[in-house]
């Protein structure tokens, strides 16, 4: 089915290492962007919350 496909065969194996590097960045980045969020809303006081509803 998949004659020809990989002739010849790779060398050696490639690794996408500027996606993984873009990937990590991004993981990283929405983790910080996620804990200043919760820490913004657990030192608002729930006084301050019930007021917005």
């Amino acid at each position: 089915l998949l004659n020809g496909v990989f002739d010849p065969p790779p060398h050696n194996l490639t690794v996408p290492w500027t996606y993984l590097g873009t990937l990590g960045a991004a993981i990283i980045a929405s983790i910080a962007a996620s804990v200043e969020i919760i820490t913004r809303l657990a030192r608002r006081t729930p006084l301050a919350t019930l007021r917005e509803l």
